[in-house]
């Protein structure tokens, strides 16, 4: 005991003497710390461009010199690990180093530590604090997303769901297994991160037995489209589609959430409205 703690203290009296050089090589030793992003740290990244995943229109630039050395200070101190997530990338990150070169990475928003690298490129993969999200993508995020959108979205199409699924009992027809698509959702891709996607899919699965996010080539006996129409911090508009069986007839619903002092009123109508 008595040794470990004249380690400590060599080791305390060393970083007061020689600053951060000794605290840095200390954590990389203790796999706190990388040396995989120290061209940032030397001044060699003009730009650092970070673009949305599912809608590759939706991306900013950093070049800011403060706002590099940030993003050099989280990343420099990510853990390098052996797994990746297997939750779908939020962003991807381009680096660019003067003389051309660019370093690609993927990263995916909001994850715990416990589920696998959420910063990784082609062959090396880091779990990167979430300052990440806190310090950066935050400002990103909140360029054009509207308040309680995961809320408002999200009720929607529960409440779409649940009355058009009502008005099929009642008829006696069969729901059977169903697909929520948002895909085709553009408007809206932007602000949906991959963790987000896992929320809707177990709120999907706990409120509809047998639903669940469409998936790519799987087969649905009933379709729920949802397409965006409109959107502002107190006004949320969709389009949802759903059809039960191909022979049957598409069900058109409108949807319309306002907020009236701090409270969402949802208005479900088979008619387009007025001003819609």
């Amino acid at each position: 005991m008595k040794k470990i703690v004249t380690i400590f203290l060599a080791i305390a009296i060393a970083m007061s003497m020689t600053g951060c050089s000794v605290s840095d090589t200390i954590k990389t030793k203790l796999g706190f710390r990388n040396e995989d992003f120290e061209y940032i740290k030397e001044g060699n990244a003009k730009k650092i461009v970070i673009q949305s995943n599912r809608d590759k229109g939706f991306k900013f630039v950093l070049t800011d010199v403060a706002a590099i050395k940030q993003m050099y200070d989280i990343l420099a101190s990510g853990k390098e690990v052996g797994t990746k997530s297997t939750l779908e990338p939020d962003y991807i990150f381009e680096i660019y180093e003067k003389g051309g070169k660019v370093h690609k990475y993927n990263y995916i928003a909001g994850i715990d530590k416990n589920d696998g690298a959420n910063f990784y490129g082609d062959d090396k993969s880091y779990i990167v604090s979430s300052r990440l999200d806190n310090d950066v993508l935050k400002h990103f995020s909140n360029i054009r997303k509207p308040k309680y959108f995961e809320e408002v979205y999200h009720g929607s199409i529960i409440s779409t769901m649940k009355e058009d699924f009502a008005k099929a009992k009642s008829d006696n027809i069969q729901i059977g297994s169903v697909g929520v698509d948002i895909s085709e959702d553009l408007s809206i891709s932007k602000f949906i991160l991959s963790t987000e996607l896992v929320k809707l899919n177990e709120l999907l699965r706990q409120e509809f037995k047998n639903a669940e996010l469409a998936q790519e080539g799987k087969e649905y006996d009933t379709l729920v489209h949802v397409i965006t129409e409109g959107y502002k911090t107190d006004v949320y508009k969709a389009k949802i589609s759903i059809t039960k069986d191909k022979k049957l007839k598409e069900h058109v619903y409108y949807v319309w959430c306002k907020n009236k002092s701090g409270a969402w009123e949802t208005s479900i109508t088979t008619e387009k409205p007025k001003d819609f």
